[in-house]
């Protein structure tokens, strides 16, 4: 068993299922985020971990033990909010020592212990301001070691970076991922940002409408999706109807109102006849100077375009599409570089992709 295995867990309020029937196993050392929209019940199974909401039906176990009924303070797990929950009349050093205080830990071991927290998030000098004197993510970081300062072997975070600005998030991203590696907590995160989830977790637990879509590594869970939610949510990605129409040992032979006949990969068994989903993510498409450089060359015509600094995007509408035909509208992504091809509104162009970089979902 998995050091934290969540057993067909459920949770409902009135005529909502918060989560339904859901299974999650966490080994040790792992970060594991839980990622998805508003609603989707990811907060809701964070809480059932803590021991702060009791599960309607299922199971939790902590190291082979089920921790099911066991009161949240005899779990020993930490717990970061998203407001982080600093006592505003406490010091930082006095917030950090209060959880070993509620411990009854030796007062001689306490000074030592808040030191080391606060070297731990680079705090070292801060420990006689109040909150208010601390930015957004200094709080953070004290709230962060409130939480491992008992070393609890587990810690829990909802959405504590939500508050941040955007460069700041991202470097307290970087710094959680170091002090959790340098620590080897065992992390259950959860955010509806989807870089965020990339960029941190070893595992990603993809979760809509209380149940769980896919667990994998970023790579995986981005590169392929197990359906078509796990594709639209995650990052950005062009999606084509189409039909499989034949069936080869190492590919698929798919067709669809906006594709020819092209081939496509695939993780789950499909069947000749059976109507797929064909997910191809806009970095994956270029535009074509001649059809020989690409298999699945599609011509269309630019219909709007969108500076991003680092990268341009490119909305193209597919030519050769019947007149009420609703798709056909691709998301091109294009790295800006000196030396690179200028495009404007109302070029005809010609786009394309490696068949490898479809997924059928």
């Amino acid at each position: 068993m998995a050091y934290v295995s969540l057993k067909r867990i459920t949770k409902q309020y009135g005529d909502v299922k918060a989560v339904d029937d859901v299974d999650l196993e966490i080994d040790e050392h792992e970060f594991v985020t839980l990622l998805g929209p508003s609603g989707s019940g990811k907060t809701t199974l964070l809480m059932i971990l803590a021991g702060f909401v009791t599960p309607d039906k299922g199971t939790v176990f902590v190291n082979n033990k089920d921790i099911t009924e066991i009161q949240p303070y005899r779990r020993n797990i930490g717990m970061v909010f998203q407001n982080y929950a600093l006592f505003p009349h406490m010091t930082v050093y006095e917030n950090i020592a209060y959880p070993l205080k509620m411990k009854r830990t030796s007062r001689q071991k306490i000074p030592q212990l808040v030191e080391k927290a606060l070297e731990t998030v680079k705090l070292k000098g801060f420990k006689d301001r109040y909150p208010a004197q601390l930015s957004g993510g200094q709080q953070q970081r004290v709230a962060l070691a409130r939480a491992m300062v008992f070393r609890p072997p587990i810690l829990l975070m909802d959405e504590p970076l939500g508050a941040l600005d955007k460069k700041l998030r991202e470097h307290m991203q970087l710094e959680l991922k170091h002090i959790q590696e340098k620590v080897g907590i065992t992390i259950l995160y959860v955010t509806h940002d989807q870089e965020e989830a990339l960029s941190m977790s070893t595992k990603i637990a993809v979760i809509n409408e209380g149940h769980i879509e896919h667990v994998g590594t970023a790579t995986e869970i981005y590169d392929h999706p197990a359906n078509q939610f796990v594709a639209d949510f995650i990052g950005e990605t062009n999606i084509f109807r189409a039909e499989i129409y034949g069936v080869d040992d190492d590919c698929i032979h798919i067709e669809g109102p906006c594709i020819r006949r092209i081939k496509a990969n695939t993780l789950k068994p499909v069947e000749i006849g059976q109507n797929v989903h064909l997910a191809v993510r806009p970095e994956k498409i270029t535009f074509i100077e001649t059809t020989e450089q690409n298999h699945c060359v599609y011509r269309g015509v630019v219909e709007d375009i969108i500076y991003l600094g680092d990268i341009t995007k490119f909305y193209v509408r597919l030519s050769d599409l019947p007149q009420d035909e609703q798709e056909g509208l691709v998301v091109v992504k294009v790295q800006n570089r000196l030396g690179g091809v200028q495009r404007k509104q109302g070029d005809n162009v010609q786009i394309g992709w490696n068949e490898m970089d479809a997924t059928i979902v």
